[in-house]
């Protein structure tokens, strides 16, 4: 894993303010191998003001939420037309239920096991993963938290199920 220099994950172009999503029309589902329940893995896209800023996919286990939690991967960076020349950073978060309010924890790639998947040449387009200390000390924590709030809410697949646990 590369480690980089303290900058903007989002390019400048990328104007502030509010947010929505496209959640993606990809959903995957295989059979777990602990349990044999069904894994799911969704995807879709976040804007802020028209401008591409992330794409994002959560992963979860039927009926293991309350337990294990929900991953959310976030790539933020050089998304949309022209935006290339700004590098995607790959961030891992767990989401858990606590008391009625969702919580993140950043998760380190290795550690948890997400740099086998992630960190891949077929994802390596999705950009550099970020390891938990490094995201622990960025100053785009706060909106990365705030992009992953928002998916969560407004996601109808995520939201079902971290619902319905």
């Amino acid at each position: 894993m590369n480690s980089h220099p303290i900058s903007s994950w989002f390019p400048v172009e990328i104007p502030e303010g509010p947010v929505s999503i496209d959640p993606g029309e990809n959903e995957q589902a295989i059979l777990c191998d602990c349990c044999g329940r069904r894994t799911i893995r969704v995807n879709g896209f976040v804007d802020r003001q028209g401008w591409a800023c992330a794409v994002y996919f959560a992963v979860w286990t039927e009926g293991h939420i309350q337990e294990q939690g929900l991953d959310v991967i976030i790539s933020v960076g050089g998304w949309g037309e022209g935006m290339s020349h700004h590098p995607r950073h790959l961030i891992a978060l767990r989401c858990r239920v606590t008391g009625g309010f969702p919580q993140f924890m950043i998760l380190d790639p290795v550690e948890h096991g997400i740099a086998k998947d992630w960190a891949t040449e077929e994802t390596k387009f999705l950009g550099t993963l970020v390891s938990r200390e490094e995201a622990l000390h960025h100053p785009d924590m706060k909106e990365v938290f705030r992009l992953a709030e928002h998916i969560i809410y407004n996601d109808q697949r995520i939201n079902a199920a971290l619902r319905d646990g």
